[in-house]
């Protein structure tokens, strides 16, 4: 049975990423180890027995919580409460009494408890709970002073074999705790960072194609320009607009629709891959290219790649049952117009030439 339950908390530890429950059991853990170590070594050196029954308790009160625990009979809430309070409120006052007060490692588990309330409890609860330890604390030490023949009396031998193996214990535990708050701290920040950079892309991304998106073309635009007004280093616009897809949702519906914009989107990406191209959505059916630092000829150069890629996707268009094309048309920046809107406006009169000259045509814009 003990190594079914071991089992079990092997398990919990593994598969829980909850850190107060965590700590909380590392506390419990520890607390019933140091006990049952605490009685073998007070048995070993020659105490009364009188010094073992607080150990012994604290054993059985923290192995119950631990089975309670992974048993999930009790809510963690009222878990740790049961913990936090009888141990920070009764157990170990009442062992400073049971020991030799200020001459016994008693008070290093003190600073134990007020980590564990501190990491357990918030709000007026933890206010509460930190004014308790303190109050305890002094009253404990007062007591020792003022009444020393309540506590018991241990030889120097005595007291320096306790001192020597419970200090380390706890300074080591302590260690493990800092340790697994850093760690905690750590994925948290690097969750966090995952998390902002993954809504940074969806702000600036279409959920269908996967494309940047309109809000984010204009920055991009926008910031070309300003690289144009420094250096004068060219960039071009395509506006690209699928023929006749009115009439390919018409007839193939929706679904099909959406998978064709996905397939012309892969095209649009595959066409242009150096890191000075961006591919938009615009909208609908209209997709936009930004091409850094190319004229004119290398804008028309990759309008005709992206042409000659459709067509050997042959994505077929439902109702003619011939493959979908594209009509594109081209502007670049000048003197003239260095403003966002206004490029936008002539890649816009350029694509409007090439769709009422009869589609699937490239056209440049000229004043």
């Amino acid at each position: 049975m003990i190594i079914d339950h071991l089992e079990q908390l092997k398990t919990w530890f593994t598969n829980t990423k909850d850190v107060k429950h965590k700590i909380f059991f590392y506390y419990m853990i520890f607390l019933t180890g140091m006990s049952l170590f605490t009685v073998m070594t007070n048995i070993l050196s020659g105490l009364n027995a009188s010094y073992n029954y607080k150990w012994i308790f604290v054993a059985l009160f923290n192995s119950a919580l631990i089975v309670m625990g992974v048993r999930n009979t009790l809510s963690a809430i009222v878990l740790y409460r049961i913990g936090i309070y009888f141990l920070s409120l009764i157990i170990l006052p009442v062992g400073w009494l049971a020991s030799s007060g200020l001459v016994s490692p008693s008070i290093t588990y003190s600073f134990l408890a007020l980590i564990m309330v501190n990491t357990l409890t918030s709000g007026r609860e933890r206010i509460f709970l930190n004014l308790c330890q303190i109050f305890l604390a002094l009253c404990l030490i007062w007591l020792f002073y003022c009444h020393p023949s309540l506590f018991k009396t241990m030889s120097p031998g005595q007291q320096l074999l306790d001192w020597i193996i419970n200090v380390p214990v706890v300074l080591a535990f302590a260690a493990l705790l800092l340790t697994t708050f850093e760690k905690a701290y750590e994925r948290e920040r690097s969750d966090n960072q995952k998390r902002r950079i993954m809504l940074e892309k969806l702000s600036m991304t279409d959920s269908l194609t996967g494309l940047y998106n309109r809000s984010h073309m204009r920055d991009e635009i926008a910031r070309f320009i300003s690289v144009y007004n420094r250096t004068s280093r060219p960039f071009c616009v395509l506006m690209i607009d699928i023929d006749y897809f009115k009439s390919f949702n018409d007839t193939g519906g929706h679904l099909q629709g959406d998978q064709c914009l996905k397939s012309v989107s892969s095209i649009l990406k595959e066409s242009v891959c150096r890191n000075t191209d961006w591919v938009f959505r615009y909208g609908g059916e209209e997709f936009l290219v930004v091409l850094g630092y190319t004229d004119m000829n290398g804008a028309v150069n990759i309008a005709e790649q992206i042409q000659e890629n459709l067509k050997h996707a042959a994505i077929l268009h439902p109702g003619t049952g011939q493959a979908v094309t594209v009509s594109i048309g081209i502007t670049a920046v000048n003197p003239e117009n260095k403003d966002v809107d206004l490029i936008l406006s002539q890649a816009d009169k350029a694509l409007y030439k090439a769709k009422s000259a009869g589609r699937n045509r490239i056209e440049m814009y000229t004043c």
